[in-house]
């Protein structure tokens, strides 16, 4: 009887894996469509229109620009985009629609319309 019930816990605990990971499979797969990526520099700024394709902001980014990341146990942060660094007080501020987003660029995957702004500056 122990058995039974220890095998049917697993096949239970299995299949809510399962689920939960097809849930956020499609979840990535329905951001489709395009968006605006705006990378903007003390001296520069450059806009790309991008299909969004079920990426994240990193992926994105990944297809134009060479890209530095510090990994941190729960999420990549930007570091360098292209030849411009994170140093001292100077970082780069993550904002989607206007809006101060408070994941990191590997964790937010965009959806059609989306304006991305990826601004270098002082830390405020």
């Amino acid at each position: 009887m122990k058995k039974i019930f220890a095998l049917i816990f697993l096949i239970s605990i299995i299949l809510v894996a399962s689920l939960i990971g097809l849930r956020d499979l499609e979840e990535k797969n329905s951001y489709q469509g395009k968006a605006t990526l705006i990378i903007m520099t003390l001296g520069e700024t450059i806009q790309e229109e991008t299909d969004v394709g079920g990426v994240s902001v990193l992926g994105l980014l990944n297809k134009n620009h060479d890209i530095k990341v510090l990994q941190t146990p729960t999420s990549k942060r930007l570091t360098c985009i292209d030849d411009v660094c994170a140093k001292n007080q100077f970082w780069w501020k993550f904002l989607v629609n206007d809006e101060l987003v408070l994941s990191s660029v590997d964790k937010y995957y965009p959806k059609d319309g989306d304006v991305i702004l990826l601004e270098y500056g002082e830390e405020e």
